[in-house]
């Protein structure tokens, strides 16, 4: 079984230029990063699955947790986001 990561963003139409360390910080602290929301999602994937067989009668139970898990861990960024987690699972026979 394979997943399949994609993650989104939004970007401000105008950037932001920081004009002291104060700006820095807080940007640094509103920044969306894509590597990092992604290994969440991986870890969350990885901890719920593993390399366990596609069972059609788990993957509800699956889906749910790896949503849980990533909301909890974007959480305990403490980033000034909302977010919405939605999940899908598909059987490949390519290994």
């Amino acid at each position: 079984m394979r997943a399949v990561v994609l993650v989104s963003k939004y970007r401000n139409a105008a950037p932001h230029i920081p004009h002291c360390s104060m700006c820095e910080k807080k940007n640094s602290q509103t920044k969306f990063v894509v590597e990092e929301v992604t290994n969440i999602i991986r870890d969350a994937v990885d901890s719920t699955i593993g390399h366990q067989a596609y069972n059609p009668e788990k993957v509800t139970v699956w889906t749910g947790t790896v949503v849980e898990s990533c909301l909890a861990a974007l959480a305990k960024l403490q980033k000034p986001f909302k977010y919405i987690g939605n999940a899908g699972m598909t059987l490949s026979l390519c290994e």
